[in-house]
């Protein structure tokens, strides 16, 4: 083989790595520019930045909007997150690297899943309680479309519904579970009634989900009528 071609097609891989380092980093809800900045960085960078990318969410989730790094770029992050490791103990280290590596699993398993079902926000109604009507609690009414594209029957389906919010961050993730079965070729409407307790944070941000805000679904397992069955690993928790 021609030394010359290999020097190049390295030259080539360097340069395409460097490339993406400089690119923006994605609002965590940018799952399709997420996948593209993925494919072009080597498995340790995939794990950093799946690892940086869970501690942001973490970071939201307690009221922060970014971490202390602010970290603007790809490259940024990376860099970021391998000092983060850098300064842990070797358990830690240990436990992250299984995070990473459980939720690149997890991707895998969703797209799969992705293939053979299409899962469609519709409307949410908040049902408040009306002891007269029957209803002792409020509940929030989630209604989905599902749609089997796949070759075989659907038995149920679970998974996330996770909202978008204006900037491209998860606004709220809401558990998703059905049990109708969907033939395949088939479009099916699914309605989810969810109890809502309206003095907590999280419940009120579902009682303001509506048409207008972006959705996508994250499976996490599928079970088909013939008993076969494909499921994401559990998240670690730590």
């Amino acid at each position: 083989m021609n030394k010359g071609w290999i020097i190049a097609a390295a030259a080539l891989a360097l340069a395409g790595c460097n490339s993406v380092k400089k690119e923006q980093l994605p609002a965590s809800g940018n799952q399709q520019a997420l996948a593209e900045i993925g494919k072009k960085l080597n498995e340790d960078d995939k794990k950093l930045l799946a690892g940086y990318l869970m501690r942001r969410e973490m970071a939201k989730a307690f009221g922060n909007q970014q971490l202390a790094d602010g970290a603007k770029t790809v490259g940024e992050a990376l860099e970021a997150q391998r000092k983060w490791v850098d300064g842990m103990s070797e358990d830690q280290r240990m436990v992250e690297e299984l995070k990473a590596d459980v939720e690149q699993k997890r991707k895998a398993v969703a797209e799969q899943i992705s293939k053979a079902v299409t899962v469609a926000f519709i409307d949410a109604k908040f049902l408040p309680s009306s002891p007269q009507a029957g209803r002792f609690d409020s509940n929030e009414l989630l209604t989905f479309a599902v749609a089997n594209s796949g070759s075989k029957p659907i038995k149920a389906l679970k998974g996330e519904a996770v909202f978008i919010d204006t900037f491209g961050d998860e606004y709220i993730r809401v558990p998703m579970q059905s049990e109708d079965a969907v033939a395949p070729g088939e479009r099916k409407t699914i309605e989810l009634s969810m109890e809502i307790n309206e003095f907590m944070d999280e419940h009120k941000k579902i009682m303001q989900l509506d048409k207008a805000k972006r959705f996508r679904f994250e499976p996490e397992q599928i079970v088909y009528a013939d008993g076969s069955t494909l499921r994401a690993p559990e998240r670690v928790v730590s």
